[in-house]
């Protein structure tokens, strides 16, 4: 207050050493900021992760052949890879899924057996090729 009716240079010199201390810190904050925002996300990946296996493990499954209907390659950081684009019934409807197929031995024709959820059909997991 007394420095507001002496003029105000009290408060602008405080305003001043506030954010000077903020721009000390700057860096800090964010490395702290980066840090939390990849706990966060790979916290959230593990969650997703943990939920498909709960779903697939525990809940109630079907297995199926799926059929590969098309090989696709995709580029990734490593370069090109293969990704098969399966086709199984799953309780009368047809599904299409695709995952990069790291067999080495991508084909058209290729079949797998798959265990899928009966509650969400599009989640699998191949359990083998089939011959």
């Amino acid at each position: 207050m007394i420095a507001l009716v002496i003029g105000g240079t009290g408060v602008y010199k405080t305003r001043n050493l506030i954010l000077k201390g903020v721009s000390k810190y700057k860096s800090l904050f964010v490395v702290l900021f980066v840090v939390i925002f990849i706990s966060v996300a790979g916290l959230i990946n593990y969650l997703a992760k943990e939920r498909v296996d709960h779903i697939l493990y525990d809940g109630p499954t079907k297995h199926a052949i799926a059929t590969v209907v098309n090989v696709d390659m995709r580029s990734t950081r490593s370069g090109k890879q293969a990704w098969s684009i399966i086709k199984y019934n799953a309780t009368g409807t047809t599904i299409e899924q695709s995952f990069a197929d790291t067999s080495g031995d991508p084909g058209v024709g290729k079949k797998y057996l798959i265990e899928y959820s009966l509650q969400y059909p599009d989640m699998f997991r191949i359990l083998r090729t089939v011959k």
